[in-house]
């Protein structure tokens, strides 16, 4: 029996970093991409303006919606899993302060779209998509009840009915012709009732969420707020300090654009923020008790999320410009530069995820939040000089490289303040290999229908991964996936 506890433990948490990322993976691309009708019918019906203002005004809401909830999300998060029985106070607490804030931010972000020198109907999007502060605060709140009761299906339900909704409404104020200004406020909508669906799922869950103002509760959530309310505004600075530029610096086409290629990478980087979210309890743990155990985490995130980013950045590179036309028609073929660029973030971006899972684990959460202010900074130097002599393609050139900068920064302070807890740096040969075979393929295929193509590609990349034995049959076992791990075994047999 002892002798197989160590595998039975591998395995269970093994099926639970598989399970957790799958969760993840479905909330944050399957959600996500229900929302994608709307943007295509947009840029189709509208063009590239359309879309450009779209973006710009989400963009500032991504923003003010970072200050809004002042930092309050962690804080219910990490103290309603604590004790359940204070969820309810620091719910309502929580939400009283937030939607105080956030009435605020309404004003403040209606004013920046008239003060900031955009043309008239940008103004207006960026105006009326303020309104949505208030719910949107309100309802991250409440998303972190779900977190901390370990309710991921209620958070699933939430965010389902919201994007139902929004892209039923979105399409038909499309369809109708009424704008862009009409496809925002049916987001609004949308949000509102979402946060009706999610106090009703809390309210089944014995968490009634009330209104309050509890001085002595708020004044304990306000003390440790403010770390997590920096880091998450200038983590949103970085990720979005280039869309700001380029509306000032180029013409809002421009914004469209790069707007477009980065959602697409927005949608490839929901696979590694997954993967290390599963990751990260695991990770606090053997911070505690076991630094090898630390070491063996740090190598297995290291090689799955290499293997997952290098054939996405290569066959994206091959067929950048059909997935452009696939998803928003032929008109936005100039964003084709940006596409290859920034998907080649993707490779040292997961890298990057996981180390800074790893600094906050680690208590080093303000070093972080310093690097955080050094790659924003980074980010924005090399904009000044970028977009003016590249336009949005020198967007994505300073996102890489400034991702890269991050990388770098993160690996020497590990290395020095705490060795041997990095996760290894390495291409495998196999990933490579298949990589190298799967782009080949694509650009053979690059006139077949890029569905069939990609598609194609992807089955030959994991044909050859398994086949070279990259991932074993204990692997796929401990990952629940007994029935490939027996064919893995079988075929390894036979050969």
């Amino acid at each position: 029996m002892s002798s197989d506890a160590p595998y039975g433990e591998a395995a269970g948490a093994g099926r639970r970093v598989f399970r957790n990322t799958a969760v993840l993976v479905v909330l944050r691309v399957v959600v996500p991409a229900l929302s994608l009708p709307v943007v295509l019918l947009l840029s189709r019906r509208l063009g590239s303006e359309a879309l450009g203002r779209y973006t710009l005004a989400y963009t500032w809401l991504y923003f003010f919606n970072t200050v809004a909830p002042l930092g309050l999300y962690s804080v219910v998060t990490r103290d309603g899993a604590r004790d359940r029985r204070r969820l309810g106070p620091l719910l309502g607490n929580a939400s009283t302060l937030g939607a105080i804030a956030a009435a605020i931010s309404t004003v403040a972000m209606a004013a920046c779209a008239f003060r900031f020198g955009y043309d008239d109907a940008t103004a207006r999007s960026i105006a009326i998509l303020a309104f949505a502060l208030v719910p949107w605060t309100v309802g991250s709140l409440l998303e972190g009840g779900f977190v901390a009761t370990e309710r991921m299906d209620h958070l699933a339900c939430t965010a389902l009915a919201e994007s139902v909704l929004k892209v039923g409404l979105g399409l038909a104020a499309i369809v109708a012709g009424l704008g862009v200004e009409a496809v925002l406020g049916s987001a609004i909508v949308a949000r509102i009732a979402a946060v009706i669906v999610a106090l009703v799922l809390l309210r089944g869950e014995g968490v009634s969420v009330v209104p309050s103002l509890d001085r002595d509760v708020q004044r304990s959530m306000l003390r440790v707020a403010p770390t997590f309310l920096l880091v998450g505004i200038f983590a949103t600075l970085y990720w979005r300090i280039d869309v700001f530029m380029l509306s000032k610096m180029r013409p809002v086409e421009d914004v469209g654009y790069y707007g477009a290629a980065w959602r697409l990478l927005e949608l490839a980087m929901v696979v590694p923020q997954s993967l290390c979210l599963s990751l990260y309890p695991q990770l606090v743990a053997a911070l505690r008790e076991d630094r090898a155990r630390v070491a063996r985490i740090g190598a297995l995130a290291s090689r799955w999320l290499l293997a997952v980013a290098l054939p996405a950045a290569v066959v994206c590179t091959v067929l950048a410009k059909p997935i452009l036309r696939l998803f928003y028609g032929a008109g936005f073929d100039p964003a084709v530069p940006s596409l290859v660029v920034l998907m080649w973030t993707l490779v040292p971006y997961g890298i990057v995820r996981y180390h800074a899972y790893l600094l906050v684990g680690a208590d080093h959460q303000r070093v972080d939040l310093w690097m955080n202010v050094a790659m924003t900074a980074v980010n924005v130097l090399l904009n000044l000089f970028l977009i003016p002599a590249m336009g949005p393609a020198g967007a994505a050139v300073a996102t890489l490289v400034s991702v890269l900068v991050y990388a770098v920064s993160q690996a020497a302070f590990l290395a020095r303040r705490l060795p041997g807890t990095a996760a290894p740096v390495g291409l495998a040969a196999w990933p490579v290999v298949a990589s190298a075979a799967a782009g080949v393929l694509a650009w053979l295929l690059r006139d077949a229908p890029v569905a069939f193509s990609a598609t194609l590609a992807g089955a030959t990349y994991v044909a050859i991964l398994v086949a070279g034995g990259f991932v074993g049959a204990d692997e796929l076992d401990s990952l629940g996936l007994g029935s490939l791990a027996g064919l893995v075994r079988r075929t390894g047999r036979a050969a």
